[in-house]
């Protein structure tokens, strides 16, 4: 039988099927890889929990009738998963293996092997278009034209750290590192770490990357929040957040934001550009990037939690935003993105496959 520790396969489209996985029952569960017979084993799940798996295609396996998925799994060791997390990884490997996984700056490197990471997903798309010299574009079409293309490409930054392939360093972006110190000195679980950044002598674009999950919404009810961790309430959000930033009036009306349907994810965002901007002397963007695709099949999807929202939320961040920057944010999708940055150019074919085939719930997740 093959060894788990030696598999090294990426699945996509062409190569899963998802009706192996949609059962209400894990017992009925078989391999989702096309042709795959191979009698399912059992392997730990959060330390408590047993999943099967597939020690054939080294994969563990989450049935679910809706949304099934899976994650690349070669054991249970350190370096297991570490190769199992590089499995999901289609560009620039050497570099995500050296100075990402593991890699204290960047929240749960674990979850990179799974099918629908949203980090993964951001890194094979946006390292290539770092290589392609698309990044400008990139830029230009997510800011809906307020900004032409820059003489030179934008700065990458993934987590909070800059990509740069050729020198092949990470290192923290020091205005995020004031922000979090002004913000959130005494969070120690998870602080803001906006997925995408790119950065000119002009703007400040902080990109919040959305694939199968929709933006969470602030609770209600008063602030109690956790020790440690970010705030979740809406008082405790704005206390923390609007309060706490001296030109906050600037940019947002707080009666509004009190009103609004609050994302918190992206209000934080919209914090931590504006407030990176100041101390740089810059401009700042916005942006929600999301799925159409998976989208559109969630919100059809009745299980979904309510304390997640899968609408466009332009008209609920604009409502707050004031007149002079209600332009500074923008809801766009990976298929636009597609469509105005890769499809086509020579030297994005891989990108153009790997866009095509990936998957979300073991079916293609982009319709392009």
């Amino acid at each position: 039988m093959t060894n788990t520790l030696e598999v090294e396969d990426y699945y996509d489209a062409a190569t899963l099927n998802p009706a192996a996985l949609r059962v209400k029952d894990r017992t009925q569960a078989g391999c989702p890889v096309c042709a795959c017979s191979a009698p399912l084993e059992e392997c730990t799940y959060n330390t408590r929990w047993r999943l099967p798996y597939c020690r054939v295609h080294a994969i563990r396996l989450h049935p679910n009738p809706k949304l099934p998925t899976f994650v690349y799994y070669n054991g249970e060791g350190r370096e297991d998963t570490r190769r199992a997390r590089l499995r999901n990884i289609r560009f620039h490997k050497d570099f995500v293996r050296d100075l990402v996984l593991d890699n204290p700056k960047k929240a749960e490197t674990h979850r990179l092997g799974h099918e629908t990471s949203e980090d993964a997903l951001s890194w094979n798309v946006f390292a290539p278009l770092l290589q392609a010299g698309r990044l400008g574009l990139a830029l230009q079409c997510l800011s809906q034209n307020r900004f032409t293309v820059p003489a030179s490409s934008p700065e990458l930054y993934l987590w909070g750290s800059r990509i740069d392939l050729a020198a092949g360093t990470f290192n923290e972006y020091q205005p995020l590192m004031a922000a979090r110190e002004h913000f959130e000195k005494d969070i120690r679980r998870f602080p803001t770490e906006p997925d995408i950044m790119l950065v000119t002598d002009q703007v400040i674009m902080c990109i919040e990357a959305k694939l199968t999950s929709g933006n969470p919404l602030a609770a209600k009810g008063e602030s109690k929040s956790e020790a440690g961790a970010k705030p979740k309430t809406r008082e405790g959000i704005i206390k923390r957040y609007y309060d706490a930033f001296p030109l906050a009036k600037q940019y947002i009306d707080r009666q509004k934001l009190m009103e609004s349907e609050l994302h918190s994810q992206l209000f934080r965002n919209v914090i931590f550009a504006a407030g990176m901007a100041e101390l740089e002397g810059k401009d700042w963007h916005v942006v929600n990037l999301t799925s159409s695709t998976q989208w559109s099949h969630r919100l059809q999807v009745s299980t979904m939690q309510s304390n997640y929202d899968f609408h466009n939320p332009v008209r609920a961040i604009a409502g707050y935003l004031s007149r002079d920057f209600q332009d500074h944010f923008t809801f766009y999708t990976w298929e636009e993105l597609f469509r105005e940055v890769v499809q086509g150019h020579p030297d994005l074919t891989e990108l153009t496959a790997y866009l095509q085939g990936k998957t979300a719930h073991l079916e293609r997740a982009f319709n392009i």
